[in-house]
């Protein structure tokens, strides 16, 4: 009898230990999103914090439990968004009756697609590779080619709906661009603190 006790009384530790651990992790990815999305918001203009959430809410916000996992997400999320905006652009350089004005600011928006995704996967790899500076030159990089579509007058004017594509595109680059730079920052400390 008094082994049954141990018995139940091992499990029923284990589980109060497991509930814990859920518990914990779950409100970590829940209070890690809003935190970032508001220190990034708070610095830089560009990102609005409910973009942010959203933003990162369409993915499992679940499994975001780590700036790391964070700086995947804001990754993949740049990467899928430019993907998706540079094919609807393609899809619209195939109208017949399109404004030949229109086709040279979309041909040109393509090609800054096309360099900025190339930028955005060098930069998830070199996440993975845990080369945080590299990775936050690669998004730097993303987020000229989006600069320079969002700062072209005549496409605001010839190609109102591509405003908004762009918009968030350009976020997603930022917010990539300050989860790097949060990551970089405490790569340094722990380097700093292993030398001590």
């Amino acid at each position: 009898m008094k082994h049954n006790f141990t018995l139940s009384s091992s499990i029923l530790i284990s589980i109060i230990f497991v509930a814990f651990s859920l518990y914990f992790s779950i409100t970590n990815a829940t209070n890690i999103i809003p935190k970032t999305c508001k220190k990034i918001s708070n610095i830089d203009s560009d990102v609005k914090y409910n973009f942010c959430i959203w933003a990162f809410g369409r993915k499992n916000p679940n499994a975001i439990n780590t700036i790391e996992q964070l700086g995947y997400t804001s990754f993949e999320l740049a990467i899928s968004k430019g993907m998706s905006t540079k094919s609807k652009i393609e899809n619209i350089l195939k109208d017949p009756q399109l404004d030949p004005r229109k086709i040279r600011v979309l041909k040109l928006f393509v090609e800054q697609y096309s360099d900025a995704l190339v930028d955005l996967k060098g930069g998830l790899k070199a996440l993975e590779l845990k080369d945080y500076l590299e990775a936050n030159n690669r998004a730097s990089s993303a987020t000229i080619s989006a600069l320079t579509c969002k700062n072209d007058s005549k496409a605001k004017r010839r190609i109102p709906a591509f405003v908004g594509e762009n918009d968030d595109f350009f976020q997603l680059n930022s917010i990539s661009i300050f989860i790097t730079n949060m990551l970089f920052e405490m790569d340094g400390r722990r380097s700093l603190d292993e030398k001590r």
